[in-house]
This record gives C-alpha cells, sequence and structure tokens, in this order.
C-alpha cells in the first residue's frame, strides 16, 4: 500500500504536465478564434470598401467617358463651306 501512495505523484506529474498542455492549447485557440474573427472584420470592411470604390471607379469611367465625346464634338472642322453662307439660319 505505502509502495502504491509512493507511485501516486509519479502518476499525477504527467497528469499535471497534462493539464498545463491542454490549458495552453485551450489558450491558443481562443487567441486564433479571436484573430480569425478581427481578420474577417477587416476583410467585410474591406469588401464594402472595394464594392464602393468599384461603383465610383465606374461612375468617374462613365463621365470621363462622356466629357472626351463631348470634346470630339467641339472640335469638329467644317472644310470647303465658306464662312457667313448661313445667313442669319445656321440650320
Amino acid at each position: 500500500m505505502k509502495e502504491d501512495l509512493r507511485a501516486l505523484p509519479e502518476e499525477i506529474f504527467p497528469l499535471a504536465a497534462l493539464h498545463k498542455a491542454q490549458a495552453e492549447l485551450v489558450n491558443e485557440y481562443t487567441e486564433m478564434e479571436k484573430s480569425l474573427s478581427d481578420t474577417m472584420d477587416r476583410v467585410a470592411v474591406l469588401e464594402q470598401s472595394h464594392e464602393r470604390m468599384a461603383k465610383e471607379y465606374k461612375k468617374m469611367q462613365e463621365k470621363c467617358m462622356d466629357l472626351e465625346n463631348r470634346s470630339w464634338r467641339q472640335n469638329l472642322r467644317f472644310i470647303g463651306i465658306p464662312e457667313g453662307v448661313e445667313a442669319g439660319n445656321p440650320v
């Protein structure tokens, strides 16, 4: 019986080490879970920002094309038509 009691601390020591390792793993898991949650929040914000910027880019691209087309219309030259032929009627 005394030998069993003497062997008990030797059996408890590995269990204590296992409990410590388990506690460390739980802490790591909790930290990774928090990190993942933070990363997912950041990704959601970036996706919203990207969507907003994509819409703004499309709008600016359309505006640029419109301005370019208008500038082409203002640069028309008619050759071979004398000045003042319309005599007050531009049509």
